[in-house]
């Protein structure tokens, strides 16, 4: 678990800090967590170290010092101060010296932040804390520097940890759900022949829901799933009602699904010598009926994985709900209205949990103020706050497909843009196999990247959700380059475009995995 996104210097494996006391940076760790009580020491060897944790949807930028960013916590040794809630302070406990070892107690059941020195309880300095933290280093004074070394478990600590507190690191890492991404998501590379009835049989799982685009032609993208049934394609780059004419998907099997080639039509998906990629999801062996809701819904789910599909008649009730099958709260849901032409409506939970607002899966949109709740998922609902033609209208027909994270599989977040080459790493505790991306406080593209299209870093082959648009090197695109590492426990952004790093701006992800860390045994392999 060494630190990382920082403009002091590291070494040591990054893990020992320095800093001259007039950059006033912060570096974060790369474990993220958001329960549990973990433990980790600072062998101090200058006083000028903030030393805390940060929310995991905060990337610090440059001056940045931890504790004085919103939501941050931190303690400095200096002075004794402490700051929480963008540079709220109080006096904490002063008397640390050079060579002193500060112990770190993070309870997040508990939800309290604890500092030791030397083994004795300094006291607790933060109480109420929730979230999804990382631990940080920060430079908090403008005469001392701060400089030290970090021990997140890779060696024994100095003094024992307090009672039922973990090490973080990847030794603690829970035991994944989910071994192998590859068992219900994955992503399948094809080139067109121009026949008929072609079958196709690239995963090892029966699909549930398939999205093709065309890598070399700008054609639609083709979204089709089992639960509404082969033929009946919608397009996520636009907001056409639901087609089934001219049918360039006519089959789901056992492990892939059947493709037309019709001449001259755009949302062709198989087109001679034309390069194509093919995601595909699971949702489950079975399609039922769901009453969980007001309206009863069909819905083909694998809670497993985190993921279903679902479809119903819209009743025109501002106070409506269709039951999910998931089990758990979705981070992320896109509704389309199949009857008639609407915008894909998007909600995603680091936009705004109770989705007042939202984003267009077809639009280049910032997010959208409704004014009140539009529609968001509980833990077996989504609920529907409007009668608007887009989620609800009398008579018309919807689908929608959640996604729950599942550790070790799927992660869904935010970041702030910094602009940079060096951008923000994301923790997702996989290594990433297929990822998405949106700026939501501005207008940006959904960008997607995925590992089978790039085999090794830099990950930079983007096709955009919403446009048709031929897969462009997107390290060549100027002002718009964007590019990832795909790491072993996350994704760090390389690229300063303002599509996927604009500075001081909000951007959206979601992500599904290759193999979760653990099942590496936490090693970067």
């Amino acid at each position: 678990n060494p630190l990382a996104n920082s403009g002091m210097t590291l070494s040591n494996g990054n893990l020992d800090f320095t800093s001259d006391a007039s950059n006033r940076d912060t570096c974060i760790s790369t474990m993220a967590v958001s329960s549990g009580k973990w433990y980790w020491e600072v062998t101090v060897t200058g006083l000028g170290a903030l030393i805390g944790i940060e929310p995991d949807d905060h990337y610090p930028a440059a001056g940045d010092r931890t504790g004085l960013q919103s939501a941050g916590y931190a303690w400095r040794l200096d002075d004794g101060f402490k700051f929480s809630n963008n540079g709220t302070s109080a006096s904490f406990n002063s008397g640390t010296s050079v060579g002193d070892v500060i112990g770190v107690a993070l309870d997040l059941d508990g939800g309290t932040l604890k500092f030791y020195r030397n083994g004795s309880l300094v006291g607790t300095a933060f109480s109420s804390i929730s979230g999804t933290y990382l631990p940080s280093i920060g430079d908090g004074s403008n005469t001392v520097a701060a400089s030290g070394s970090v021990n997140f478990g890779q060696r024994p600590f100095a003094y024992s940890a307090p009672s039922n507190h973990k090490a973080l690191c990847t030794t603690n890492l829970p035991t994944p759900t989910i071994a192998d991404g590859s068992d219900y998501f994955d992503t399948a590379l094809y080139t067109g022949d121009g026949t008929s009835s072609r079958a196709l049989t690239p995963y090892s799982f029966s699909p549930d829901f398939v999205w093709i685009k065309d890598r070399t032609s700008a054609f639609f993208h083709e979204v089709q799933d089992t639960v509404r049934g082969a033929g009946k394609r919608l397009s996520s780059d636009s907001n056409a009602a639901e087609d089934t004419s001219n049918q360039t998907l006519t089959a789901f099997s056992s492990t892939g699904f059947t493709v037309n080639f019709i001449s001259g039509y755009g949302r062709n998906t198989n087109e001679n010598n034309d390069a194509y990629v093919a995601w595909a999801w699971d949702a489950g062996s079975s399609t039922v009926s769901n009453t969980n809701g007001s309206i009863t819904s069909s819905v083909r789910a694998s809670a497993a994985s985190g993921f279903s599909v679902v479809t119903w008649t819209g009743n025109g009730s501002s106070s409506a709900s269709v039951g999910h099958g998931l089990s758990v709260a979705p981070d992320l849901i896109v509704i389309k209205c199949r009857s008639s032409a609407t915008d894909w409506h998007t909600y995603v939970r680091a936009v705004d949990p109770n989705g007042r607002y939202q984003v267009y899966l077809n639009k280049t949109n910032a997010k959208t103020d409704f004014g009140s709740n539009f529609f968001s998922g509980s833990s077996s609902t989504i609920s529907l706050n409007s009668s608007s033609l887009g989620i609800n209208g009398n008579g018309s027909t919807y689908v929608a497909y959640c996604f729950a994270p599942v550790a070790g599989y799927s992660a869904f977040g935010s970041y702030i843009g910094n602009a940079s080459n060096d951008g923000p790493f994301q923790f997702t505790g996989f290594r990433v196999k297929w990822l998405l991306v949106k700026g939501s406080s501005y207008a940006s593209n959904w960008n997607i990247v995925d590992a089978t299209r790039n085999e090794f870093n830099e990950t930079d082959k983007i096709l955009r959700a919403n446009l048709t648009n031929t897969e462009v090197d997107g390290s060549a695109q100027g002002s718009f380059a964007m590019g990832f590492d795909f790491l072993s426990n996350g994704f760090k952004v390389r690229r300063s475009g303002v599509d996927v790093n604009s500075s001081g701006n909000t951007l959206v992800w979601a992500a599904f995995a290759e193999n979760p860390f653990q099942a590496n045994g936490g090693l970067a392999r």
